[in-house]
């Protein structure tokens, strides 16, 4: 699009809330090089809306947020990402969709522990029984870094047929 044309610099038009976000895609953490004061204080403010949303409201969408933000905690505190995998790991789907969003924001958190074979697994496991499909996860999965031959063929076979439909 030629909006795009019309930006002064790359820094212009994103705008970091967690800290610097795009960078070289990698495995966990996909964030900038370091964490700075200002990040953590942006994180802490983020935190704090979404708990009051939480008090005023408590959807399953600002149970999800909070999730989200705890798997992105900008330290990698496991005890965080484990917080926010149990928190996704009990909300209800209204649809196919929303399921495969929780299934596939857990998988993060699975990556950000350095468990692949746990995210993998839950990723695979959710095209095999979801229909609806999930872009994110399509390249989550192709992120992912794993020994070879740990994993199940007919499993690497369906990522392989994820590929070619959602990353072309």
């Amino acid at each position: 699009p030629d909006f795009l044309f019309r930006v002064a610099s790359f820094s212009q038009f994103f705008f970091f809330v967690f800290g610097e976000a795009v960078i070289t895609p990698k495995l966990a953490p996909n964030r900038g090089a370091a964490v700075t004061p200002q990040n953590l204080q942006q994180y802490k403010e983020a935190l704090d809306a979404i708990e009051l949303a939480i008090s005023k409201s408590g959807t399953n969408r600002d149970v999800e947020l909070k999730a989200i933000a705890q798997i992105l905690q900008p330290l990698n505190e496991v005890s965080s990402i484990q917080a926010g995998i149990a928190a996704l790991s009990t909300l209800k789907a209204a649809n196919d969709s929303d399921k495969f969003r929780y299934v596939n924001n857990q998988a993060v958190g699975y990556i950000a522990l350095k468990d692949i074979g746990k995210a993998f697994t839950m990723l695979v496991s959710e095209w095999r029984s979801n229909d609806e499909g999930n872009h994110c996860a399509a390249e989550n999965l192709g992120r992912m870094r794993y020994q070879k031959g740990t994993l199940p063929k007919a499993d690497l076979e369906l990522s392989k047929r994820i590929f070619e439909t959602y990353l072309k």
